[in-house]
């Protein structure tokens, strides 16, 4: 963990859509991470702040302020119905995790 960074971990309870019992619990999800950081989707980063930016320009900065998705999906085994996920998160940053059926 670099310095400045916090460490997180996530417990999710992970169900099936509408699950009622403990069997129809997921037995592994496939994980997407999503960042906005000083080195992901950072619109702030951006060269030059035009006060009139042309539309070239415009559709730059708009895609520099997009969450990022960072690596590549990847399955995520669980227990008990549970996903375990640990991340490192710059200070001033987000990450978005989602998780879906594998």
């Amino acid at each position: 963990m670099a310095k400045g960074e916090f460490s997180v971990r996530l417990k999710v309870m992970v169900l099936a859509p509408c699950a009622a019992t403990q069997s129809q619990m997921l037995t592994g999800v496939l994980k997407s991470e999503f960042r906005m950081d000083a080195e992901h989707g950072n619109a702030f980063a951006f060269g030059s702040s035009p006060a009139q930016p042309n539309a070239e320009q415009l559709k730059e900065l708009q895609k520099a302020g997009q969450l990022e998705q960072t690596g590549v999906d990847h399955a995520i085994a669980t227990k008990d119905g549970r996903a375990n996920i640990e991340l490192d998160v710059p200070r001033q940053g987000i990450v978005l995790v989602r998780l879906r059926e594998e």
